[in-house]
């Protein structure tokens, strides 16, 4: 019979493995009552988490309540019930949570069926049935999970559910995974809600919590249409990146939550004009290495009325500013790096009234900068423009009147030091 661990471990926090290239099998870690943080690193051999869940319920019923009459009473244990926080990473052979078909005891006590191992309905099939995954197929959930990492799992393509995320990061995984847990789960969260009889989990409120998402290195993502982004009224932080094929954004209604955005390395994203017409509340904005994004239509950054700090990094076909940035009145931080075709600074950017940080890197065809002061601008950093100025000629320089008002100059990581007679000059 197989140890219980709820009862040899009761106060165990913590669990990490790390390196174990042969382990196969994993003992029943859901067991444990107290169990917060759980990582699997490297364990690069195992296919699957537990065997069968009809053992966790096994373990439950023989430790169940005595009734006043003496007879116990059965009470289904939950799924990991205390356990904030999942990392999987770099389980190359992994393939799903278990490895027989069993009868699960989900967390609102309804039995179902479930075959693990084999591949659950995608989202794209069951829209195709007009049914959400979650009346397809029923998986237990995790109770208290806040915060999920999953990287490096190539054949994985479901977990149980996590209707209470607050953090998620995918990291090459398949698309299927990711769409998998953002749309089915939005899908269960409008089932639930309409008071659908089909589904057999409780009303969750799903992905409402999600503030910070991370999708990276997502190889065959296309489209983010299907992950239904919108649905995430919560999201704060999402970050885009590694995604060689993603074509476009979809028109991102997060009008009253997401605060930050970046987007990169994404060769085949041609344009952003529709993700970000709505994110009224988007303070910091990153784009970077996305070769194919025409950034020149004033639409791009209308309507972003909140914006402080935009980066605009290794885009080789940028030669100017865009003109939709001198929109952006709120602006107070602009970095711009890796523009190799970069070859000017426009004048308007001295209507900037409230830029407080200039940062150029990388630029080396930028041969000028604005004439006139900024009154606002306190820090200008200027690295690797050689046709810019350099250190030798700065007080010769054309752009010496523009910096000589600023308060802390930097060229070529080095400090300026600029003297009163400067400025009278």
């Amino acid at each position: 019979m197989a140890l219980d661990l709820s009862l040899l471990l009761p106060n165990l926090l913590e669990i990490i493995i790390w390196r174990c290239y042969r382990c196969l099998e994993l003992p029943m870690f859901s067991q444990l009552p107290m169990l917060r943080v759980l990582k699997l690193e490297e364990v690069t051999a195992l296919q699957y988490i537990e065997n069968s869940s009809n053992e966790c319920s096994a373990f439950s019923s023989a430790r169940g309540n005595r009734t006043k009459r003496g007879k116990r009473e059965e009470k289904p244990a939950l799924f990991f019930p205390s356990l904030q926080e999942l990392r999987l990473f770099d389980l190359r052979d992994f393939k799903g949570w278990w490895r027989e078909q069993v009868s699960v005891v989900s967390n609102d006590e309804a039995a179902v069926e479930i075959t693990a191992g084999i591949p659950l309905p995608s989202v794209a099939a069951c829209e195709e049935k007009q049914q959400p995954p979650q009346q397809q197929l029923v998986l237990p959930s995790f109770p208290c999970l806040s915060k999920l990492t999953i990287g490096h799992c190539p054949n994985l393509s479901n977990l149980p559910l996590h209707p209470f995320l607050n953090e998620v990061e995918f990291k090459d995984v398949n698309s299927g995974l990711v769409q998998w847990s953002m749309a089915g789960l939005a899908s269960m969260a409008e089932s639930s809600s309409s008071g659908s009889s089909t589904t057999s989990l409780p009303s969750f409120p799903s992905t409402l919590k999600l503030k910070h998402l991370c999708i990276d290195s997502v190889m065959d993502l296309v489209s983010v249409s299907e992950l239904e982004l919108h649905k995430l009224t919560s999201l704060e932080h999402l970050t885009i990146e590694n995604c060689p094929n993603l074509s476009s954004l979809p028109e991102l209604s997060l009008r009253g939550s997401l605060r930050f955005l970046s987007v990169s390395g994404c060769g085949s994203l041609a344009s952003l004009s529709l993700g970000l017409h709505h994110l009224t509340s988007l303070e910091e904005l990153e784009i970077k290495e996305c070769r194919a994004l025409d950034m020149m239509s004033d639409s791009e950054f209308r309507g972003l009325n909140s914006l402080r700090k935009l980066k605009i990094g290794y885009m080789p076909q940028l030669e100017s500013i865009p003109d939709g940035i001198k929109q952006v009145t709120s602006l107070q931080d602009l970095k711009i790096e890796g523009c190799v075709g970069l070859k000017n600074l426009p004048e308007w950017i001295r209507n900037l009234k409230l830029l407080q940080r200039l940062d150029v890197s990388d630029c080396p065809e930028l041969d000028s900068l604005p004439l006139g002061c900024m009154k606002a601008l306190q820090i200008l950093e200027i690295c690797n423009c050689p046709r810019l100025l350099r250190i030798s000629e700065t007080r010769t320089s054309m752009d010496w009147p523009f910096i000589a008002a600023i308060p802390h100059v930097y060229v070529d990581r080095k400090k300026i030091t600029i003297h009163a007679a400067d400025i009278s000059s």
